[in-house]
């Protein structure tokens, strides 16, 4: 039986909000990771305003409900603490 548009549409959403919810746990600490152990002091403060241009797009993603938004942007400031931002 072929599958219903809404269906699909719940699908595809879903799959939209798995792959920020990945970008948060892996790609952010990992480019935060890269710029901090460069040996290059002037690129800590760069890593900082990389979280903050992240949480800017996380606010701005109209496809995530507020309690996603809220937990993307909460392990992104506790990673922004921890570094010292």
């Amino acid at each position: 039986m072929p599958e219903s548009k809404n269906n699909m549409k719940i699908k595809l959403v879903l799959l939209s909000v798995f792959a920020i919810l990945i970008s948060a746990i892996i790609i952010v600490p990992s480019f935060a990771q890269k710029l901090l152990v460069d040996n290059n002091p002037r690129n800590d403060g760069g890593t900082c305003g990389k979280l903050g241009a992240y949480i800017n797009e996380v606010n701005a993603k109209k496809s995530l409900t507020q309690d996603q938004k809220n937990l993307l942007i909460g392990r992104t400031n506790t990673i922004e603490t921890v570094i010292g931002c």
